[in-house]
């Protein structure tokens, strides 16, 4: 993979969380009102950067699960080539 795609890649990543702390904001009441009936209380704003950073987390978790589900796909798809030159399969 090229110095460009990967920087590519992180660009997309870092948009995703931006655009993810935005929406986060812009539906912060909606949220705050979910999480302060499961709270019993409204939530902190160390608890609000907590939900905020768990947020985060899990779009890199996903971006992550993405990147090795492609890499998993093109290990199969090399392996099929490999034995379909090599052994005519």
């Amino acid at each position: 993979m090229s110095n460009f795609e990967n920087c590519f890649k992180a660009g997309i990543t870092l948009f995703s969380v931006i655009m993810l702390a935005g929406v986060c904001e812009s539906y912060r009441p909606v949220i705050e009102s979910e999480l302060e009936e499961k709270l019993g209380r409204k939530p902190t704003s160390e608890e609000w950067n907590y939900f905020l950073q768990e947020c985060y987390e899990k779009v890199k978790v996903n971006f992550q699960q993405e990147q090795f589900r492609r890499w998993s796909q093109k290990l199969a798809d090399l392996k099929i080539i490999h034995d379909f030159v090599w052994k005519g399969e």
